[in-house]
């Protein structure tokens, strides 16, 4: 995916997105969204912020800034980190399940070697081993959607469609799915009317992302 070259503002009590046309855009919230890799598919993410400033589709536009993917989970994690600066980006949502314990812990550990992003947190995503569930939501916001089209994410998205949902999977469409993160976050608590409110993306609390119990051992390095 090609660099968009913006540059974004944090102010009180908005997030602004300056293209290089120098056109502004007031965004709520920039947030982001973590597929873990898998045996099938690459570690994949996502960052987004939403388009307060216009409606399409009956909704305010959802428009993706960035992706990665890798199947190293240590490059995919430095470059994750580099981008959170980049963009502001705190608030991510991803599968903070009993198995993915071992990668979370590994995140929080460069999380804190990196103080720039001390605050960064990570949320459980909705609806995350329900991927029926995601691709539907997607079709349902299909035309409130802004994506670049020499993304990943575009490529898949362009062979989903609601009757070939139930022969794909979440492995074919890893970019999709995480995209669904997003979504079905922003469809709990929508970022526009609530999400400043609630202060996302800004952080004054000590990075905590593991789950209760969860032990604290170095995982040492991934691949």
């Amino acid at each position: 995916m090609e660099d968009l070259g913006l540059t974004i503002y944090r102010e009180i009590n908005c997030v602004k997105v300056r293209y290089p046309s120098k056109r502004t855009i007031v965004a709520h919230d920039l947030r982001g969204a973590i597929r873990w890799a898998t045996k099938y598919a690459p570690a994949y993410y996502c960052i987004a912020y939403q388009n307060s400033d216009s409606v399409e589709s009956g909704k305010f536009p959802l428009v993706v800034i960035q992706e990665k993917e890798s199947n190293s989970i240590t490059n995919l994690f430095r470059e994750l980190l580099s981008d959170a600066r980049k963009f502001a980006c705190n608030q991510w949502y991803t599968d903070l399940s009993k198995k993915q314990v071992d990668k979370i812990i590994f995140f929080e550990e460069l999380v804190r070697h990196h103080q720039a992003t001390a605050h960064l947190c990570l949320e459980p995503a909705p609806f995350v081993e329900e991927w029926q569930m995601g691709a539907r939501l997607i079709t349902d916001w299909i035309g409130a959607l802004k994506i670049p089209k020499d993304s990943i994410l575009f490529s898949q998205l362009s062979t989903l469609t609601l009757g070939s949902m139930a022969d794909t999977s979440d492995e074919q469409y890893y970019a999709a799915h995480c995209l669904s993160y997003l979504i079905a976050a922003l469809e709990k608590d929508p970022w526009v009317t609530t999400g400043l409110a609630a202060g996302f993306g800004i952080s004054n609390q000590p990075t905590n992302i593991l789950p209760k119990n969860a032990d604290r051992k170095d995982p040492g390095g991934w691949t």
